[in-house]
């Protein structure tokens, strides 16, 4: 194997070490106040940022990069815990949606913010803002550009004048 190949071999060991560390670190964080696990606090995000606060299930299971059943059985927990209702609209009721509720809402706000300090503990110590704005630039990109797109009111779906800025 080349030199090259071990950069990027290298690149992958440390982006998946650091993806887990992320999660299980927000994991801990959300589990501490008995909140929502980092999987569901992702789709109530996706909810609340949706238009009308639902998606069809298809769309979550792509926008969340898991399989149909496994986002059955996501959907299913937070129906039981009352965070998310399903419907079937009336003029095609073979397709289903997942909707926020206003309970949902409230929790995702709650754990929006459990969420963010986790990544701020992690991260803030070892990276500049812009450091970490640059990696979450070019990790976005790469996601966008495999057809992962990441657009929420976090991101917004715009980009500044600095997103724009050449690296």
């Amino acid at each position: 194997m080349s030199r090259i190949d071990d950069e990027w071999v290298s690149f992958g060991v440390t982006a998946a070490l650091l993806s887990r560390l992320l999660q299980a670190r927000a994991e801990v964080a959300l589990q501490g106040v008995g909140g929502p696990s980092v999987i569901e606090v992702e789709l109530l995000c996706r909810l609340a940022e949706s238009e009308q606060g639902s998606l069809r299930m298809i769309d979550v299971a792509d926008l969340l990069m898991v399989s149909k059943s496994g986002v059955t059985r996501l959907v299913d927990r937070l129906v039981e815990a009352g965070l998310v209702s399903r419907y079937s609209p009336p003029d095609n009721r073979r397709v289903v949606h997942a909707q926020i509720t206003d309970k949902g809402r409230a929790v995702f706000e709650e754990a929006r913010v459990i969420y963010a300090q986790s990544m701020r503990d992690t991260v803030e110590r070892h990276a500049t803002t812009e450091d970490r704005r640059n990696v979450h630039d070019v990790l976005r990109d790469v996601l966008e550009a495999n057809g992962h797109p990441v657009e929420t009111r976090y991101t917004n779906g715009q980009r500044t004048e600095a997103d724009h800025a050449p690296r």
